[in-house]
């Protein structure tokens, strides 16, 4: 009775990564680009110590990067969810 109802049942092992891959070297894009801002205002905090719009940047920066580490530990798990599941046909 359930061969009538199910044609196959496809099974992908290895796996395509490329959502996962570019996912990724965007986060890695995004955390270089946010260092070299937090380098930018470091430099600029030695020259103005007392600037406190500068302060509260800094302060903001290694939010902003677990923020995406985070975002990015999410992505990695539903794809990996999503790529363990068996593949259905759509026949």
């Amino acid at each position: 009775m359930a061969g009538s109802r199910i044609k196959g049942i496809t099974v992908e092992i290895g796996g395509n990564t490329t959502k996962l891959q570019s996912n990724l070297k965007g986060v890695n894009s995004e955390i270089k680009n946010t260092q070299s801002q937090l380098k930018d205002v470091e430099k600029l905090l030695k020259l103005d110590p007392g600037n406190t719009e500068l302060l509260a940047q800094k302060q903001n920066c290694p939010l902003f990067i677990i923020d995406k580490i985070i975002h990015n530990k999410v992505v990695y798990r539903k794809l990996m969810h999503f790529h363990r599941m068996p593949r259905l046909p759509f026949n």
